[in-house]
């Protein structure tokens, strides 16, 4: 069980490596952007809050992959992920929602390319949403998967120290 454990780690700091690591990038490329991400909406398109945020994202991966202390880097990427879940949902309700800017873009077209317009019913080109929708429900399913695999290291980390804790004070009475 503990390797699971082990690979469900690696899952999960790779997760934030890569999410940081795409922001990270975005912000050291110069090419133009056709569609506005989340983090452009929220953080806005330069400044500081970017290179925190990514730079955090970036950090939660190591700190989960280094795991020191590993019940409290598991519950911030719990944390993390149940905000990222919320503003993931939150833009999936939107009328015109942008992509989350993750990288989730890059592997919704896994599934079949989708045209970047359609047709209006008076035959004008207007924005086709189901690659952005797409890759945000990818997203959201993604974070549900990584939130429950965390639960379940979590909750072996609470059973192992659990049982340890008990083993030491059976031994302090004897």
């Amino acid at each position: 069980m503990m390797r699971f454990s082990f690979i469900f780690r690696l899952l999960i700091a790779a997760l934030f490596l890569w999410a940081g690591g795409v922001k990270l990038h975005a912000l050291c490329t110069t090419h133009q952007h056709t569609v506005q991400s989340m983090v452009e909406l929220y953080l806005g398109t330069s400044g500081p809050w970017r290179w925190l945020a990514a730079g955090a994202e970036v950090g939660l991966g190591c700190w989960v992959l280094v795991g020191l202390p590993l019940k409290l880097a598991l519950g911030t990427a719990l944390v993390v992920l149940m905000v990222f879940t919320v503003l993931l949902t939150w833009e999936l309700t939107k009328e015109n929602p942008v992509p989350c800017g993750c990288g989730a873009m890059d592997y919704a077209f896994l599934f079949g390319p989708l045209p970047a317009t359609t047709k209006s019913l008076m035959g004008l080109p207007q924005r086709d949403l189901r690659p952005i929708q797409l890759a945000l429900g990818i997203s959201l399913v993604r974070n549900l998967v990584m939130m429950v695999a965390i639960g379940f290291m979590l909750d072996r980390l609470r059973n192992t120290s659990g049982s340890s804790s008990k083993a030491k004070e059976r031994k302090s009475l004897d």
